[in-house]
């Protein structure tokens, strides 16, 4: 299990306050933070930081979708953690992200403060292990089990 807390994490997010919020909560938890407004500008960082682990990624960013640049990131960063960190609670933008490789999907704001508190675990908390993915939203935590039409009938 990796440990979150010995790298850098990289907010995404073209909102500033949102960017800065994203920012300070992760700072708290113990982590070093870099942040970036756009796509571009993350795939930059995420090169230039080798101990970069943990990457909180908005969906609606100029040039591309965050699903876009988790792909990208997956590719240029394979060790980076990605969340994607979003207002859309819509299975649909669940189920994209998880298929581009995030290992965790946080509806804002309320899911903010269960990271905050699964980072606070050490770096060592379930939710950010990559061994599960999990989903956060109005209810808390929750194990993703996929796509519900690819679900066992039964």
């Amino acid at each position: 299990m990796t440990n979150i807390n010995s790298g850098y994490a990289l907010v995404v997010d073209d909102e500033y306050n949102k960017r800065s919020f994203a920012e300070k909560l992760l700072q708290a938890a113990g982590l070093k933070v870099c942040t970036a407004a756009t796509a571009l500008e993350a795939i930059a960082l995420a090169q230039e930081y080798p101990d970069l682990t943990l990457a909180v990624i908005d969906y609606e960013l100029p040039g591309m979708t965050g699903i876009e640049l988790i792909h990208v990131l997956r590719r240029v960063a394979p060790h980076v953690l990605p969340v994607m960190a979003t207002v859309h609670d819509d299975q649909v933008y669940v189920d994209a992200a998880f298929e581009a490789g995030a290992i965790c999907y946080l509806v804002k704001p309320n899911g903010f403060i269960e990271l905050y508190h699964a980072l606070k675990k050490d770096g060592q908390s379930t939710i950010l292990s990559g061994e599960k993915r999990y989903v956060i939203d109005n209810y808390g935590p929750h194990v993703y089990r996929g796509h519900p039409a690819s679900a066992p009938v039964g």
